[in-house]
């Protein structure tokens, strides 16, 4: 039974991590959102910036996914 406890906790402390990685993701993409006009190398950073909250958030996903089964 401790095992599963502790599988749960350290699953939900990764999920804290994703999500505060996507929240500091979701921070610099606002930052360059604010800006009138991007650069295309700012454009570039903003694709690579949704991409990389993509991945958090399917990685946030199947981690609730697999507490769920």
């Amino acid at each position: 039974m401790a095992t599963g406890q502790s599988s749960v906790s350290a699953s939900a402390s990764r999920h804290q991590e994703l999500a505060a990685q996507h929240s500091a993701l979701e921070s610099q993409l606002q930052q360059l959102h604010q800006k009138r006009f991007l650069s295309p190398e700012e454009e570039m950073e903003a694709v690579r910036l949704k991409k990389l909250k993509l991945h958090l958030k399917d990685a946030m996903r199947g981690l609730q996914n697999a507490g769920s089964a």
